[in-house]
């Protein structure tokens, strides 16, 4: 993981002479770089987390500037700003307006003293930051290594015991699909009792949490929901974020079957316009999933239904929805009616051309729930595009 602010602040704000002004409860946030600032026009270049330095040598020609910074460093998500103080900026400059800017959105503020170089500030932490990135990118081939290449594991279990995993807790892969740089996820799993660590793949955030329960993923996806409508609020162009959840698994031994289920879980949701998606909330998809026999998939939904396709062929009818519906009502012609807008009579005509031609009279419970299972394999083809 990228190192915490609250890290680097600590080690260093004698050395450096760091202060604290405000947003004491951003701290927690990453830090992926340390630049320096003085013109709010290149802030495009940022990508989030960064820690910006300026000695605010454009305060001299507007005396908000360093606000207009700072409101544009929590709009790109970036983790604090330091204020070399001294020359250009003095303390008239640190306004209640700045302070209350900041501490309203967490948004750590530092200030520094002139006397202090930069760069000895800068070659410090960025140092830091190359250990850390250098230990992610470890951490992300040992996960990836469990998750996409599974057999002959141990040795990465073992490794990641060592880094100070628990790798027999329970554990869990969340997928998230267009998920902004401008959302950290990181930190808002910082506020929880769990290990994680978070990796790009094929477009996707790929998220392995241990210790973790489902309590605790309500409570996050709760918190990200809330989060994310917040961020809208300021930035109506955030693409909203898709998520797929595996069921919880008893030790990491699992999670390259944790990934196929958080992947069958994100692109469920992507289907049904959903924000997320739990594969233990899946029914009985949960099980047809994990039948390696397509072919045996494939026999039984179209011995059961290839008559009444044909059927519809051959006499542009809707017999194939007409039975769907009637199972979806647990067998009530009434309701079935309703449903699609026909008279009673005309389903009951309906259901016994089904049953003549299915050869099923569906009478029984039994008799019910095995077409019933052949329209969620239907459902399933069409979940997987087969």
């Amino acid at each position: 993981m990228k190192p915490k602010l609250s890290e680097l602040y600590a080690d260093s704000k004698e050395v450096h002479n760091l202060t604290l002004i405000a947003g004491r409860y951003g701290l927690s946030g990453e830090i992926s770089w340390v630049h320096i600032m003085e013109d709010v026009n290149t802030i495009d270049f940022l990508r989030g987390n960064e820690l910006v330095i300026t000695t605010g040598i454009s305060v001299r020609d507007d005396n908000n500037w360093i606000c207009k910074l700072a409101k544009s460093l929590i709009e790109k998500n970036c983790s604090g700003l330091i204020l070399n103080i001294g020359n250009y900026i003095q303390s008239k400059h640190i306004t209640h307006e700045l302070v209350n800017l900041c501490e309203s959105n967490n948004f750590p503020l530092f200030t520094m003293p002139w006397r202090i170089h930069i760069i000895d500030l800068m070659q410090d932490y960025c140092n830091k930051i190359f250990v850390n990135t250098y230990l992610d990118k470890t951490l992300d081939k040992l996960f990836q290594t469990l998750i996409f290449n599974p057999s002959g594991n141990d040795n990465m279990l073992s490794l990641l015991s060592e880094g100070g995993y628990d790798t027999d807790s329970p554990c869990c892969v969340a997928l998230f699909s267009h998920l902004s740089t401008m959302l950290s996820v990181s930190t808002l799993l910082k506020r929880f009792d769990v290990n994680y660590h978070i990796f790009l793949k094929n477009d996707l955030h790929i998220a392995i949490l241990s210790n973790v329960t489902y309590e605790l993923l309500d409570e996050f996806l709760k918190q990200f929901h809330s989060y994310l409508e917040s961020a809208l609020s300021v930035n109506p162009s955030i693409s909203r974020p898709v998520i797929g959840i595996s069921d919880i698994a008893e030790g990491m031994t699992q999670l390259h079957f944790c990934y196929i289920e958080a992947l069958h879980s994100l692109n469920f949701a992507e289907r049904n316009n959903k924000q997320s998606q739990y594969f233990k909330d899946m029914g009985i998809f949960r099980i047809l999933l994990y039948v390696d026999n397509v072919n045996l998939l494939h026999r039984f939904f179209h011995d059961a239904l290839k008559p009444l396709f044909e059927y519809d062929k051959r006499n542009n009818s809707d017999l194939v929805e007409t039975l769907r519906i009637y199972l979806q009502n647990d067998g009530s012609v009434q309701e079935t009616a309703k449903a699609i807008f026909a008279h009673r009579n005309t389903v009951s005509y309906r259901l016994n051309r089904i049953r003549s031609l299915i050869g099923n009279d569906l009478s029984t419970a039994d008799d019910r729930f095995h077409m019933r299972l052949v329209f969620y394999v239907k459902e399933l083809f069409e979940f997987l595009d087969m």
